[in-house]
């Protein structure tokens, strides 16, 4: 999904029209039309008003561009970097404990496998676990 698309999809969770989350973010009915549709898009300050009105991370309205694996291993070089992630042998990741964040990131996925139990067992649906995932703030 595009950043218009989920807009929409945020948009309608919440059961708001497009001229009630623009009065809420504080947009024009048409800006809220034409991120959707795509035809404009919003920078990184109107996406944190609109996410605010949405009750969503402004990260959670926009998707990076992960194309490969050189792409995927650059994001886990990151997150060595700021949280202490490192590979083992096996090929799994763990947390060095005494990296800066570590444990704001190991509360982190330790929801994150809760919410997945979740949604495994059949007691959250897939689009409540996206809307959680959207709303996650650690």
């Amino acid at each position: 999904m595009n950043t218009g698309e989920l807009i929409r999809f945020y948009r309608k969770r919440k059961h708001m029209t497009q001229a009630g989350l623009g009065e809420a973010a504080g947009f024009s009915e048409p800006a809220i039309r034409n991120y959707e549709l795509g035809n404009r898009t919003p920078d990184r300050g109107q996406l944190e008003k609109i996410s605010k009105a949405l009750g969503v991370t402004p990260d959670s309205l926009v998707r990076h561009e992960i194309a490969s694996a050189k792409d995927a291993l650059g994001v886990l070089f990151q997150l060595e970097d700021e949280f202490g992630l490192v590979p083992q042998e096996d090929g799994s990741l763990r947390i060095d404990p005494k990296a800066d964040n570590a444990q704001k990131l190991d509360a982190a996925i330790k929801a994150w496998v809760n919410a997945r139990d979740e949604l495994a067992r059949g007691d959250m649906a897939e689009e409540d676990y996206r809307a959680w995932r959207a709303g996650l703030r650690v």
